[in-house]
């Protein structure tokens, strides 16, 4: 069975409808990126664009772009400015100190563990 059975997106959802890197095959399947500018992983490019989408080239691997309530990103390297347009279709304001903080958050890879370490 076809994925576009299951999945609508109303076209008149205003909340805002995110997706990064593979992520915008769903949107296409759904037939919620025709006539709308989206960007993700250079490979996708022919399925958005066979859906109707209009590409935009992702400058960096970190590239973000947003058109009215959809924001799109190529990679996780985009998440910064990836959640800055989500926060910002939200209509919300993130503020802050303006220190800098450092995050080491605790992972494993290969048996080597790294603890949660902040520095401000």
């Amino acid at each position: 069975m076809a994925l576009s059975k299951y999945l609508y997106i109303p076209e008149n959802l205003r909340k805002p409808i995110a997706s990064i890197c593979h992520g915008q095959l769903i949107l296409a399947a759904a037939g919620s990126v025709k006539g709308r500018k989206c960007t993700a992983y250079p490979a996708v490019k022919p399925a958005l664009i066979a859906a109707g989408a209009h590409w935009v080239e992702p400058e960096t691997m970190a590239f973000c772009t947003s058109d009215g309530n959809l924001i799109t990103g190529a990679t996780y390297e985009g998440h910064p400015e990836f959640v800055r347009l989500f926060i910002k279709a939200l209509g919300a304001k993130i503020s802050g100190s303006g220190k800098r903080i450092l995050f080491l958050c605790g992972v494993s890879f290969n048996g080597s563990s790294f603890k949660f370490i902040a520095l401000s």
